[in-house]
This record gives C-alpha cells, sequence and structure tokens, in this order.
C-alpha cells in the first residue's frame, strides 16, 4: 500500500451516533467519498447515572458494527480506523465496547477529549482552501461532549472539551416534553456556568468565521431546508435568528409532534432541544455571529490524523 494513495474506513463511535466513513484519500486530502453512513445508536443511553454502558446500549452497538462490517468488507479497505468518544472516555465497562469491535476485527481506540478536538478540525479543515492567515472557530456539539476549538489553518490555537452534550443534556435536566420551565431553567443555568471560561478565552481571537458539526447543526439546518441533502447543508448559514425560532418550535412539542410537524429524525427528536439551547447560547455569547454548518467532521478528521502521522514519519 502506498501512503498516499490508499482506501480507508473511518469510523466515529459517538454517544449518540455511529457513523462510517469508506473514502479513498491522498496526502492532499480525500479523493473520493464511496460510503459515508450514520446510524443513530444512543451508545450513551443511561450513562449520566451510571457511568456503564447500558445493556440495549451495547446491543445495538453490536448490530451496527456488524451492519458496518460488512460494508467494510465489501469495500475491501487498506485501513480500518476506530475512534470511541464521550461515551466511552465515560463508561467504566467500556472493555464491552471494545470487544464487541474485536468481535467484528475493529480495532476501537478511546480518544481524550483534546484529541477529539484536534482531529474534529482537522476533519474540516484538512485539504481544504482555507485562509491561514485568518482565525477561525469550530463548535462540535455531540451527544456526551462539546469542543470547542480556535485554529488558522491546521494549527490549533486553543481547545476545550465541555463534559456534556445534547443527550447527557437531555438526561440530566429534561424531565418531560414538552419542556417545562424549571426544566429549562436548569438546563440554561448549567450551560452558561460550564461555557463561560471557554468563551472568556476564545474572546482574545480575533475570528472571521464560526462553524459547527454534529447532528444538532446539521439537524436544523434540515429542518429549515426541508429535507437533507448533504451539498445544502454543509456551508449552510445558521443565524440567531434561526437557533431561537427553532429553540421555541421544539420546546412546545412532544418528540412525536417534532417528528411529524418539523421533519426532526427519529433518533434526535428527542435530544435537539437541549443541543439547540447549547448552540444558541453559545451563539448568543459570541455577539450573535452567523455559523457555517459544516457534514464534516470526526470520520474525516480520522483520515487527516492518519496522513498527517504518515507524513511526520516520513520526515
Amino acid at each position: 500500500m502506498k501512503p498516499d494513495d490508499c482506501k480507508i474506513a473511518s469510523i466515529d463511535i459517538g454517544s449518540n451516533s455511529f457513523l462510517l466513513l469508506l473514502c479513498r484519500a491522498s496526502s492532499a486530502g480525500i479523493v473520493q467519498i464511496d460510503h459515508d453512513v450514520v446510524d443513530i445508536v444512543r451508545l450513551g443511553q443511561g450513562l449520566s447515572g451510571s457511568n456503564r454502558f447500558h445493556p440495549d446500549a451495547l446491543k445495538r452497538a453490536d448490530k451496527t458494527l456488524s451492519e458496518f462490517k460488512k460494508l467494510i468488507d465489501q469495500y475491501k479497505p487498506d485501513v480500518v480506523l476506530a475512534k470511541a468518544t464521550a461515551a466511552a472516555r465515560r463508561a467504566e465497562n467500556r472493555a464491552e465496547l471494545v470487544n464487541i469491535g474485536k468481535k467484528f476485527g475493529i480495532d476501537i481506540q478511546t480518544i481524550p477529549g483534546e484529541y477529539e478536538a484536534k482531529i474534529t478540525y482537522q476533519g474540516v479543515f484538512w485539504g481544504q482552501s482555507e485562509d491561514t492567515s485568518d482565525y477561525n472557530m469550530l463548535i462540535d456539539i455531540g451527544g456526551g461532549s462539546t469542543e470547542l476549538i480556535v485554529g488558522k489553518g491546521l494549527s490549533i490555537e486553543y481547545s476545550i472539551s465541555i463534559p456534556f452534550g445534547a443527550v447527557l443534556l437531555t438526561e440530566r435536566f429534561i424531565t418531560t416534553h414538552p419542556i417545562l420551565p424549571d426544566d429549562e431553567a436548569n438546563l440554561v443555568r448549567e450551560i452558561e456556568s460550564e461555557i463561560a471560561l471557554a468563551l472568556k478565552n476564545i474572546s482574545k481571537f480575533p475570528i472571521k468565521n464560526i462553524y459547527a458539526v454534529a447532528g444538532t447543526p446539521t439537524t436544523l439546518a434540515q429542518i429549515l431546508l426541508g429535507g437533507y441533502e448533504d451539498a445544502k447543508v454543509n456551508g449552510f448559514v445558521l443565524t440567531l435568528d434561526h437557533l431561537k425560532k427553532l429553540e421555541t418550535e421544539l420546546k412546545i412539542r412532544t418528540p412525536e409532534q417534532r417528528i411529524r410537524e418539523m421533519g426532526v429524525p427519529k433518533g434526535r427528536a428527542d435530544v435537539l432541544y437541549a443541543g439547540t439551547v447549547l448552540l444558541r447560547k453559545l451563539v448568543d455569547a459570541l455577539a450573535g455571529r452567523d455559523i457555517f454548518v459544516s457534514t464534516r467532521g470526526v470520520r474525516h478528521g480520522i483520515v487527516a490524523d492518519y496522513f498527517l502521522n504518515q507524513s511526520k514519519a516520513a520526515n
């Protein structure tokens, strides 16, 4: 295999979603995406209370990885790379997830929050024609953690992993749908407390553009567009007014109504409100700046990191 020309299978094992990217790549970037698959697994189910993977979550993980294995075997990649993020960092029984991976010949590595932030950032900007003289900020709202990253080009200047995402916030603070005033107040209080220091540090940078990745922003764009199409969601601009309107609409509906009336995917219907509040509070604190949605993320960053490490080893 030539490290500068190969087929890669990249798996992002998140707290809410598992994502499989099958692509051809070189040191210059991803040349061709052949499959880009997402499955809502809800690996972080009940994790906030028990610090253990729920047996049902592990069964769903087993089923999804079994399906991923079939696609990988058909694709015959040169390299298979699988990274697990916040849920696996937290779970005391993470070895059970690793063993499921071993059953399918998939070596699952649990990565720290700082590394997750780095590869998420690389996933968005690697191979792109960005201006390396400008600062960009990236917001990654996952199920179990949220990464905030500031960088120039591929160089990260500041990053922090906040220990909650849409799933954990929902489990901790949302007791029923539609949302109760007390639940909303407690949710907002927790978010404001946790993001304050990070935003104070971020305010020191002259940020040109702000990007957001993962299920919360892409789903909000999907709602506004009336359906999901990658070419339209990628680059979609979310405004503060958009976020306020969507937050209100989500708040007054049950998950079933969000699916039926707003077109929210089933696997995100119960957690999208908390993710939207978090994104809105971040945008509020960033002076109401517009947000560019990106459909790239950890799975692309895993590929980027592989090639960037190959380059370092060769020098």
